[in-house]
């Protein structure tokens, strides 16, 4: 009788214990792949249309950019690029600013010394555009898991980093 009893025992808690670690796994597996993050309910609901507005700006620009080719940076595109940053910085949200500061750095260097970005500048504006959209859709999940942008990251340091710093002067001093 003992070795049913030891059989027995955890034969029942088997069935209740297994199908729990197989839903969490394949919960895991259907979740994108990224950081795990949470952010207060009414910051998110400030940070929605803050963005929101500052990305129409964005996009005005690049529908400049499409109709007629690349167009100079703006000063309304540079303080839209700007808070952005700081709002996404405020709330911790790595992922994003890792692409949002030297984009911001990319526009403020461009901008500085009246260069107008190539196809590449204005590519990286897009992708930058459709990152902080992916971002805010991925943070009004329930679960939000942060998507990862470590190429686009790495293309708007490389952008950035092409042009002149913006404090140097524009024109070589005698």
């Amino acid at each position: 009788a003992a070795p049913v009893a030891e059989a027995a025992a955890p034969a029942a808690p088997e069935p209740v214990a297994a199908p729990e670690p197989v839903v969490e796994e394949a919960a895991a597996e259907a979740e994108p792949e990224g950081h795990v993050f949470s952010i207060d309910p009414v910051l998110l609901e400030i940070l929605k249309p803050e963005v929101a507005g500052h990305l129409e700006t964005v996009d005005a620009w690049l529908a400049a950019c499409a109709a007629k080719g690349p167009q100079p940076v703006t000063d309304p595109l540079l303080r839209s690029i700007h808070t952005m940053n700081g709002a996404f910085a405020m709330t911790e949200l790595g992922v994003i600013t890792d692409v949002t500061a030297p984009l911001e750095g990319f526009v403020k260097r461009a901008l500085a010394h009246n260069t107008v970005p190539n196809k590449a500048g204005v590519q990286l504006v897009a992708d930058a555009a459709a990152a902080i959209r992916t971002t805010i859709a991925a943070i009004e999940k329930p679960k939000p898991v942060l998507p990862q942008f470590d190429e686009l990251a790495a293309r708007a340091l490389a952008l950035r980093d092409s042009l002149p710093d913006a404090l140097a002067p524009s024109v070589p001093s005698h």
